[in-house]
């Protein structure tokens, strides 16, 4: 690593003046030859890096992975893991004439995964940028507008503003919604900004009472203010290219916590004209001419480029914009800062991160009592840092392989690049016929940020992100649990809605642990409780995270190779799946539920939910007769022992003796094999089948009882009406039927449960919860295993 670099900028904007401080490190040079046969990269591998020609990648909230044909106008989208891919509807334009449009260069969806955004530059003309709305599926998208965009004036980076508050979980299990950033739009959705080649950005927007999209747009070199007028029409004119030949050709869009200012990053590039290229001693040769021609006006403005002037410039161009909302009109205010300058010549990526606010402390709350708060109070208007991270390549002579240089430009401190030891080290795989030749050049996170999806030469390629090494819990203090990252992710997706897909994929593969299953929904149910005494739960409900227990271990159950793992993560799965069952059946009932009866509106469906019902209490009650019937009826109070049942083993085979000693290892069963007949008393399977968490959680349990009381009484009422017609004489002729041929009674099987009820509340470990609605820990832990 070389010394840090550091320089430091001061601007103002609105009266706000803020210190721009950088910090340079430079990664271990890469330009070494290596002897290892499979190092091959070269220069020109990292060619698209440079000239700005790798194909852009989006992931929405849905698991949905967004890419660019490699050499058609086509947008492609695979609903990840599955490998299927679908062909997103092009528009009009495209669809006329293919051949003169490039694939899209940039692609982004919206945080809320209902709008989806592309920009398809032309080959010798206008390129088309287009806006779709998602349909009834996440694979379908329908065209919603599309609007051209000269040469010289396409798009370059994009972004969505007003997007909801984000969900964060911490190591203690609590979550919290972090704070908005950038700027609030709740007149207008979506709200999509574009950075152009012109150096404008322009604002998208769509009324709900409009029915085309509205545009604002200003200038990012120099103050601009614009206001929306309400007789401005919709997109009425076509954005034109720069009068001069310098270009945008890399941007970044970002928004900082709790204030309505947009940052905008910029990188540009002069191209030389026809005129420009012309060598300076051309006028001097003696044709007769003077050697001293007078200068046009235009040659005074626009002096003449030499052929290096192609190359990029070594400035960082910074502009902050405001988007203010004034009533029902909307107003751009654009103030450039000062340039960050940086000497090396290729510029690679762009973007800005912004670090959420601290946690508040509970003993500073607004609701504490001013003589028991001792800390003091902290600013509340102070902003949390903004970073701008930049990376760079060094070609030196192209005969190496480059060296790469990132950057963080930070408004408040310098962040330290270096390598944290609390985190992860995790390498790129790549097979082994492609080793050092396909290097992913375009990249983006899963929402969650537990996969990293890549693209290299038209490949999609998926990768495990570094996550932040696990302690686990301190032993010997009281202080509450740890919370694993992959449970704080999971925790922080039930709450924000979104597809846990990413987290399956990694808890699914072969190289993480079971335990780290086990942990994750541990901490997860943790987090729930947690949350729920706090009061933040939501649409967090604990059915949620059984959902996601379900997803959890059947991707692992589909992933492993082991049949008695599978067989036992199949039975976790289907389990979980059961209680899911239960409480959605439960759920229609209650919702079905009138006065005097049911709404027989839905009888067939409610039939139906009644007959899965009756085949779940027959294999519940099967398992335990089983169950009873290997008990010991001598047991202690409180703990059930397994009963000994003498085995005959006069036959030749059992008495063979490897298999006594077999038996009596495993079993753990008395022998007397120096008896003529010897015994051997077995013992049953142990009382760890996943069904019986259904009588012993006080959650599924009061569940179970819930249930067994509609069925029973939807029976009754439906036994009671008088049929009307032969529809309604059937539906009570085949739920009568249903519940007589079961074997089951209803009503004893109520009073039974009722009973084991209260026998919960006298297990050990404190699992029966304060309300309805929380368990303890210690209950989760059972749900969770």
């Amino acid at each position: 690593m070389t010394d840090a670099l550091r320089d430091q900028y001061i601007f103002g904007c609105d009266g706000a003046t803020y210190m721009l401080a950088s910090e340079v490190k430079s990664s271990p040079a890469k330009g070494k030859v290596r002897n290892d046969a499979r190092w091959r990269a070269n220069w020109w591998d990292f060619h698209p890096l440079v000239e700005n020609t790798h194909s852009p990648v989006a992931v929405s909230s849905s698991s949905t992975i967004f890419t660019a044909h490699p050499t058609r106008p086509i947008v492609l989208g695979r609903l990840f893991p599955s490998s299927k891919q679908f062909h997103v509807a092009s528009p009009d334009p495209i669809l006329r004439s293919p051949a003169s449009y490039e694939p899209p260069t940039v692609i982004t969806v919206s945080p809320n995964d209902h709008w989806l955004f592309a920009f398809y530059p032309g080959r010798d003309g206008d390129g088309i940028a287009c806006l779709w709305n998602r349909g009834s599926r996440v694979d379908i998208w329908m065209v919603r507008e599309c609007w051209p965009f000269s040469r010289g004036a396409g798009v370059v980076a994009a972004a969505w503003a007003g997007t909801e508050r984000e969900w964060a979980t911490s190591t203690d299990g609590l979550s919290s919604r972090l704070s908005s950033r950038g700027p609030l739009t709740p007149v207008s959705n979506p709200t999509l900004l574009l950075v152009t080649q012109a150096h404008q950005l322009r604002v998208y927007y769509l009324r709900a009472y409009i029915p085309s999209l509205k545009v604002l747009f200003c200038s990012l070199t120099q103050p601009c203010i614009t206001v929306e007028v309400q007789a401005l029409g919709a997109m009425h004119d076509t954005p034109a290219g720069p009068k001069t030949s310098r270009l945008c050709i890399n941007a970044a869009i970002g928004f900082i916590h709790n204030e309505n200012s947009i940052l905008i990053a910029m990188r540009s590039r002069r191209y030389p004209t026809s005129d420009s290229l012309k060598p300076a001693a051309y006028n001097d040769l003696d044709r007769g001419l003077s050697l001293d021609p007078p200068q046009s006006q235009d040659s005074e403005q626009s002096p003449p480029l030499e052929w290096g002037a192609q190359a990029e410039e070594q400035t960082i161009e910074l502009c902050e914009v405001k988007l203010r909302l004034e009533g029902m009109n909307m107003n751009l205010i654009s103030q450039p800062l000062p340039p960050l300058h940086h000497p090396s010549p290729h510029l690679t990526g762009l973007m800005f991160v912004c670090t959420p606010p601290p946690k508040p402390d509970p003993t500073t709350s607004p609701r504490a009592s001013p003589k028991k708060d001792k800390q003091p109070m902290r600013s509340m208007t102070e902003s949390p840092p903004t970073f701008l991270v930049a990376s760079f390549l060094d070609f030196e002579d192209y005969s190496t392989v480059p060296k790469s240089d990132m950057v963080a430009y930070t408004l408040a401190q310098a962040p330290d690049l270096t390598e944290e030891p609390d985190w992860e080290c995790l390498p790129i795989f790549a097979p082994t016929s492609r080793a050092g030749m396909d290097w992913p050049v375009s990249i983006a996170m899963s929402k969650n940020r537990a996969l990293l999806c890549a693209v290299a030469m038209g490949r999609v390629s998926i990768h495990a992100l570094p996550k932040q090494l696990f302690k686990g819990p301190e032993t010997g203090k009281h202080t509450p649990p740890n919370v694993s990252p992959l449970a704080m992710a999971l925790t922080s997706a039930l709450q924000s809605r979104r597809s846990i897909a990413d987290i399956a994929h990694v808890l699914s593969m072969s190289a993480t642990p079971l335990e780290t299953i086990v942990e994750t929904l541990r901490g997860t149910w943790f987090s729930f409780e947690a949350n729920a005494r706090a009061g933040m739960v939501g649409a967090f409900s604990a059915m949620d995270v059984l959902g996601a227990t379900v997803e959890l271990y059947r991707a692992r159950a589909q992933q492993t190779a082991d049949e008695d793992e599978k067989q036992h993560l199949s039975s976790l799965w289907r389990n979980a799946h059961d209680m899911c069952s239960v409480a959605a059946c439960l759920a229609a009932f209650q919702d079905c539920e009138e006065a005097e009866g049911y709404d027989l509106e839905p009888v067939w469906q409610l039939i139906s939910l009644s007959s899965w019902a009756v085949s779940f209490f027959e294999k519940l009650m099967k398992e335990c007769l089983f169950l009873a019937d290997l008990a010991d009826p001598n047991s202690a109070p409180g703990k059930v022992q397994p009963k000994f049942e003498p085995m005959d083993v006069s036959d030749p085979f059992l008495t063979n003796g490897a298999f006594i000693l077999l038996v009596h290892s495993r079993r753990g069963s008395h022998t007397n094999i120096d008896s003529p007949t010897p015994e051997i008393c077995r013992s049953p399977s142990p009382f760890d089948s996943p069904i019986l968490l259904h009588l012993v959680h006080p959650l599924t349990l009061a569940n179970l009882i819930g249930l067994a009381i509609h069925v029973n009484h939807f029976y009754h009422s439906l036994n009671s009406l008088t049929p009307k017609g032969e529809n309604s004489q059937i539906a009570r002729d085949i739920l009568v039927d249903l519940i007589r041929c079961s074997g089951l009674n209803f009503k004893g099987l109520e009073d039974i449960l009722k009973g084991a009820a209260l026998d919960v509340r006298s297990i050990p470990g404190k699992l029966i919860p304060q309300s309805d609605d929380r368990l303890s820990p210690q209950g989760y832990n059972q749900l969770a295993e």
